[in-house]
């Protein structure tokens, strides 16, 4: 079973790997990209603030089982925090408007700091999924909490990828 379980983290850490570096350097070529990025990060930051809250309505005892996933979560959220900071501050995009500033190229700086924080990110959703396959299974609830925040977490590998497409389309 502990080998199956390897090789399980092994395939989910080269899934989530695909989220981080490259896809954002793609999606961070102009500033329609980094809104994107931007968004995708609120959108996962919304789904652990689910998971927090719905988690908390399972059984204590069961929900004890999942700490670690909750303090990875938390990290994750840090993370999302601080990447939304940037691209407000480092890439002054607080204020974005499609229509004068999608075409915009963001400075080195702003595509520097963000991709640094989609590393982080990257490690830190990495070490969430590795302690969720390590939390028992028994309680459904938990459970099913679990594996949705697992899902969304693959979901937003995805949401980077329309990000590349919304660089390339402007």
């Amino acid at each position: 079973m502990n080998c199956k379980l390897s090789i399980v983290v092994l395939v989910v850490a080269a899934i989530i790997a695909t989220a981080g570096g490259n896809y954002v350097k793609l999606a961070t070529k102009n500033l329609a990209g980094l809104h994107c990025v931007t968004e995708a990060a609120y959108n996962l930051q919304d789904t652990v603030d689910t998971f927090k809250y719905d988690l908390n309505l399972c059984d204590a005892t069961a929900t004890a089982t999942a700490n670690y996933v909750l303090d990875n979560a938390n990290d994750v959220v840090r993370i999302l925090t601080t990447l939304v900071d940037v691209s407000k501050n480092v890439c002054n995009n607080a204020n974005y408007d499609a229509a004068t500033d999608a075409r915009k190229t963001p400075t080195p700086s702003c595509v520097e700091n963000v991709t640094k924080q989609a590393e982080k990110l990257k490690t830190a959703v990495w070490y969430t999924i590795k302690e969720i396959a390590a939390v028992k299974k028994g309680n459904s609830c938990v459970t099913m909490n679990l594996t949705n925040l697992k899902l969304n977490f693959f979901d937003f590998k995805n949401l980077i990828r329309k990000c590349v497409d919304v660089a390339r389309k402007v």
